[in-house]
């Protein structure tokens, strides 16, 4: 019995977005092809990204100028969503002066290795004991490490929930 099923050689042939390296010979040396939702920039040629780097640089240090991270960044006054500027260039220098330094990694290191061991301690101890599930959501854990860490860190005390 003869059933309507696409011919099996059809399958053999490779997607083009299987080797984007040939594709790029193909084409061009710089693309985007969509994979599934996402949009990925296809780089063949090591001449693009150096020219990008180093005459190109100033348009592709800016982020994104959108209205919700103009309202949340305070019309971009914060570090990490800014324009690149004077003003950026100043905040980039006082973090990595003041926040960033050795002396401030040295004197803040004993701090996390200790929330660490902490974080390990418990997971341990609600393992041996059997009151945690079984799929762990490591999302949370982390975020709470971060958020103690931190919130030690900048407070100077052990932050309790």
């Amino acid at each position: 019995m003869a059933y309507n099923r696409p011919p099996a050689f059809a399958f053999r042939a490779r997607a083009p977005s299987h080797n984007p390296v040939r594709l790029g010979r193909q084409i061009r040396p710089i693309f985007s092809i969509r994979l599934g939702v996402h949009r990925a920039l296809i780089v063949s040629s090591w001449e693009i990204p150096k020219e990008g780097f180093t005459t190109n640089d100033m348009i592709f240090c800016n982020r994104p100028r959108t209205a919700a991270i103009q309202h949340m960044s305070y019309d971009f006054a914060m570090f990490g969503l800014g324009k690149y500027g004077p003003y950026w260039r100043e905040l980039r220098k006082i973090s990595v002066q003041k926040l960033l330094s050795n002396r401030k990694i040295e004197t803040l290191g004993p701090l996390y290795v200790a929330e660490i061991r902490a974080l390990m301690r418990s997971l341990y101890n609600s393992c041996v004991d059997g009151n945690t599930p079984s799929p762990l959501e490591m999302r949370k854990v982390f975020g709470d490490l971060s958020l103690k860490s931190d919130g030690q860190s900048s407070c100077g005390e052990y932050c309790r929930e």
